[in-house]
Parts: structure tokens; C-alpha cells; sequence
């Protein structure tokens, strides 16, 4: 399933933001190079190379709420522009290194990391059971963010 995209084609320029503040960074993606995977509101564009799909759609119910996590895996060859609510945080992961944090906080990770949503049965990490988490094994780079996506609590 492909992820759903505006295209735009011809002479002229299109400007993009994201929906919090944070900086928009570019990715490069390149045959040689790991795919990576995003959350969809952490993509804001992708040149004509690079393609879509989706990589996963799960639904949160976290402290009552209905909140639906989708992630896009990006492949191919480009640039796709990228944004980390907040502050970005990149991290390194080595095989078998292992990163947790709450399931909002991960804007993207390279394809070759290990992504798992846990329950709080899944984890001793899980102090509260309101608050799931993710767990990123390695090896590959993943980027956490500062803050939750969109403009809530703004």
C-alpha cells in the first residue's frame, strides 16, 4: 500500500513546513545506503525517486485516547525532507544496542533498526501503563524528537 502524497510537476517552486516547530532536515536515500522509516507526520516531501509505502498503522489507546500511529517506510533514490517536532536527538545504534522511548518520540530510524511497540506487560520500562513505548534495537540510526507532533498542547 502506498502512502497517500500531493505530486507536484513543472517550473516553479513549493515550499513545505512542518505542523510544530522543529527543523525540516534532508535525508538522502540511495541504493548503497539503509532505507529509512518514518512517522508520517515526520514527512513533509520526497523528490521523484523516492518511494513510499506504509510501513505500519497501529492504533494507541493511550491514557483514553484513540491516536493512530502510521509509519511510512521511504526507499530509492533522493532526497526526502524530514521534521523532528522539537528538538532532534540522533542516535547511533551498534547490533544488538537497544534505545526505549515513549512511541511519540521517535520521528524516524534507518530500516535496518528493529522497531516494536510495547505493552506495558512487554517492558519494565512501562512504569505507567497510560504511556507505551517503543523499543529500537540495532544496529542503525534513529532520530528521537523533543516534544509530540501536530500542535496539540500548543
Amino acid at each position: 500500500m502506498a502512502a497517500r502524497m500531493s505530486q507536484y510537476r513543472g517550473a516553479g517552486e513549493v515550499g513545505f513546513a512542518p505542523a510544530s516547530p522543529g527543523p525540516v532536515v534532508p535525508v538522502e536515500l540511495a541504493a548503497d545506503l539503509a532505507d529509512v522509516v518514518c512517522r508520517a507526520e515526520s514527512l513533509l516531501a520526497v523528490e521523484a525517486g523516492v518511494r513510499t509505502e506504509v510501513a505500519l498503522v497501529r492504533r494507541i489507546r493511550e491514557a483514553g485516547s484513540r491516536t493512530k500511529l502510521a509509519m511510512v517506510w521511504l526507499a530509492g533514490e533522493g532526497m526526502a525532507f524530514l521534521c523532528a517536532h522539537g528538538t532532534p536527538v540522533p542516535v547511533t545504534l551498534e547490533a544488538g544496542e537497544v534505545v526505549e522511548a515513549a512511541w511519540w518520540a521517535v520521528a524516524w530510524h534507518e530500516a535496518t533498526a528493529d522497531y516494536r511497540i510495547l505493552t506495558a506487560r512487554g517492558s519494565a520500562m512501562v512504569r505507567d501503563p497510560r504511556t507505551l513505548m517503543a523499543r529500537i534495537t540495532g544496529p542503525g540510526r534513529v532520530v528521537l524528537q523533543g516534544q509530540r507532533g501536530g500542535m496539540r498542547g500548543w
